[in-house]
């Protein structure tokens, strides 16, 4: 399968490692390392990831919630592509994402 990262998901990374940088030097680079090693656990078995509770749409809607940081990985498998929608942080608004998913 093909991930796809949405252009305002890499920047909710971006943001949120620049965040954890100033807060503690390498706090960054642990909360980057910590969003690769769940990507690839999304890319390499997407399905043993629970959907997500709130989603009543259509499509295949799942979730990572990542380990230490507050931060959910929102996805969506469509055929050989997964969608990375969001990277955002727990407390964030639910569904705040779905107009993403409109290219």
């Amino acid at each position: 399968m093909i991930l796809q990262i949405h252009p305002q998901a890499e920047n909710e990374l971006r943001s949120a490692a620049r965040w954890y940088e100033k807060r503690r030097t390498g706090l960054g680079f642990e909360f980057l390392a910590t969003v690769d090693a769940g990507m690839a656990r999304i890319e390499s078995n997407p399905r043993s990831f629970p959907r997500l509770e709130t989603w009543r749409g259509d499509g295949d809607v799942r979730r990572l919630v990542l380990p230490r940081f507050p931060y959910v990985i929102v996805f969506e498998l469509a055929d050989e592509i997964i969608n990375v929608w969001s990277v955002g942080h727990s407390s964030r608004k639910p569904g705040y994402w779905k107009s993403r998913r409109r290219r």
